[in-house]
Order: structure tokens, then C-alpha cells, then sequence
């Protein structure tokens, strides 16, 4: 849905503002969104659960993880949310090595393949 909403606001501003304005005003425009959201995030988004852990915040990240299991609707609750004492340590090449994590790298890579490839053949039947 937001790629396709994306997709007519960047149409609208180029209608709207590039003959008359050029393209400066345009990129401008076409930020504007991704701008907004950005300053919206910091204010109301929460920190990450993750990070509050790996800052040794444990009760802050509870209070998060609660948060988001009342908006949620599930009924339990955290006191504090820890780590495990040993993590496997994992580079970006054990995606390709290890079967365990390559399988579900590939189908995802398939599938956002057929995606892009989908929304962008519907694009070019419709109409312009």
C-alpha cells in the first residue's frame, strides 16, 4: 500500500512543481514525507527493546515489550527482558554457508523478486 501511495504522491509533485518550479523544488517535495516521518518517529516512537537491553536498561525494555503486548491485547506481562549469556557469533557470509539461514535468504529473495516483478508489470498494463 505505501509503495503505491508513494508512487502517486511522487506523480502529484512532478505535476504539480516541476514545470513550474524545476527540479530543486521538486526534491524537496518529494522528501518532505520521508522528513516528516522522521521527526514524527523520534517523538513518538518508543526505543527499541534490543537496544534498551544492550544498554543494560532491562526494565525500560520490560516496559516497552509490555507496551506493546497490552496494544496487542496478549495477557502476560514482563517483568524484565534479558539476553542469553552465550550468542553465536554470526558474519554476513553464514548467510550463503549455513543451510539453516540460507534457505529462508533465498525465498526471500524470491519473493521479493516476484513482488517487484508483479507490481511492476501490473504498472505497465495500466493505462497512463
Amino acid at each position: 500500500f505505501w509503495f503505491t501511495a508513494g508512487s502517486l504522491y511522487s506523480t502529484w509533485a512532478a505535476s504539480f512543481c516541476l514545470c513550474q518550479w524545476g527540479w530543486r523544488w521538486f526534491t524537496v517535495l518529494a522528501a518532505l514525507p520521508t522528513f516528516l516521518a522522521g521527526v514524527a518517529g523520534m517523538f513518538l516512537l518508543p526505543e527499541s527493546a534490543h537496544w534498551l537491553v544492550s544498554q543494560g536498561r532491562h526494565k525500560e525494555a520490560a516496559q516497552v515489550v509490555n507496551d506493546v503486548a497490552k496494544f496487542n491485547g496478549a495477557p502476560f506481562r514482563f517483568g524484565e527482558v534479558t539476553t542469553p549469556e552465550n550468542l553465536e557469533e554470526v558474519e554476513t557470509m553464514d548467510l550463503f554457508r549455513k543451510s539453516k539461514l540460507r534457505r529462508p535468504l533465498m525465498w526471500m529473495c524470491l519473493v521479493w523478486v516476484g513482488w517487484g516483478l508483479a507490481y511492476y508489470g501490473i504498472a505497465l498494463l495500466l493505462p497512463h
